[in-house]
């Protein structure tokens, strides 16, 4: 059985993987290349008898977990790059409005609970993450049709409220990250976006440094990771794609064997792609990051909202959650297409 659902998995991937192809006409070269190394390494672990470093899942459980990490990547890929115009232009307008509703189903639960607040993002963290890369989409986009515009800046005001409410630390200074961007976009001062993450960054830490190393235990599981597959991992390709769900838990439990809860994810996208893809992938991944951010200069909106998505895979796995992973390749075919546009 476990054979018939990965091999519906590959024809679904390999369809995927050629839509891929065709759809990314203008794409950077290197993003075609990680999408072709993750369907390969997810292909192996998925069906080949790999070699593990560490009996730590049996072979079939990581088949079906490497299947399913493939699936999730390539048919959101296929999902969102398929759309028709039209589609996607109300895929869109789906998108900003499910941004809204998240902020108001925030506030109301801060206010049933006031401890734990989230909409769509299923957690606080999440929820954060979520908001603070749609914030620039849904600020400083037009207005809907049919909607008063005064209505539309009191609603477009919600997600800023929302990320209080959440209280992510994370999605608070991503959120600020991203307004901060967006207007020295708009002023064409790329030279400060750097030193004004790094400013920001610093007076963040001032405030929130303690809460977030101490309270979620992410710094030092990330330097678990890191020490354990210099020492062990496949440097060049890494574990396989998906692998991480076997061996994040492992490397947990060689500090702390009686401890209970443990990361399945890294909670790090940057990290969890050398984990999974090796110095390949992940030299892939920063080239595909850029050269898509190079593409949106001239849309301040676009630049600020895919940077902040790419802070937010830093502290967080945007990647890893329907909800940020749509919102994140939704803001990628709309850089990829205003660039086809000036091209045509």
């Amino acid at each position: 059985m476990h054979y018939n659902i990965q091999l519906s998995i590959f024809f679904i991937l390999i369809s995927a993987l050629l839509s891929h192809f065709y759809i990314f006409k203008r794409a950077p070269i290197s993003l075609k290349i990680l999408l072709t190394l993750s369907l390969i390494s997810g292909l192996a672990y998925s069906f080949l008898d790999v070699n593990l470093n560490f009996d730590l899942i049996s072979r079939a459980n990581l088949r079906i977990i490497s299947g399913k990490s493939l699936s999730f990547l390539f048919m959101f890929v296929f999902f969102v790059f398929s759309m028709g115009k039209k589609a996607f232009t109300n895929f869109v307008k789906i998108m900003i409005w499910s941004t809204i509703a998240s902020s108001i189903m925030t506030i109301i639960m801060y206010f049933i609970n006031l401890t734990q607040a989230w909409g769509l993002g299923l957690n606080t963290s999440t929820e954060g993450s979520y908001l603070s890369i749609m914030l620039p989409i849904v600020l400083f986009s037009n207005r809907p049709l049919l909607l008063n515009k005064n209505y539309w800046n009191l609603l477009r005001l919600l997600p800023i409220i929302a990320i209080l409410f959440t209280g992510s630390s994370m999605g608070l200074f991503c959120g600020a990250f991203s307004i901060a961007i967006y207007y020295m976009a708009k002023n064409r001062i790329f030279l400060v976006p750097f030193f004004s993450f790094l400013l920001i960054s610093a007076i963040f830490y001032a405030f929130y440094g303690d809460q977030i190393i101490s309270s979620s235990g992410r710094i030092e599981n990330w330097r678990l990771f890191i020490d354990w597959f210099l020492e062990h991992g496949n440097m060049l390709t890494g574990q396989g794609l998906g692998s991480f769900w076997g061996y994040g838990p492992y490397i947990q439990r060689l500090k702390n064997p009686d401890q209970f809860f443990v990361f399945v994810n890294a909670h790090n996208d940057w990290l969890q792609i050398f984990f999974e893809l090796g110095a390949i992938g992940f030299f892939f991944s920063i080239i595909s990051f850029f050269a898509i951010l190079r593409k949106s200069i001239s849309a301040p909106m676009l630049f600020s909202a895919f940077l902040t998505f790419g802070i937010n895979a830093a502290m967080n796995m945007p990647l890893r959650y329907p909800i940020t992973a749509l919102a994140g390749l939704m803001i990628t075919r709309i850089i990829i297409e205003n660039e086809n546009k000036k091209h045509s």
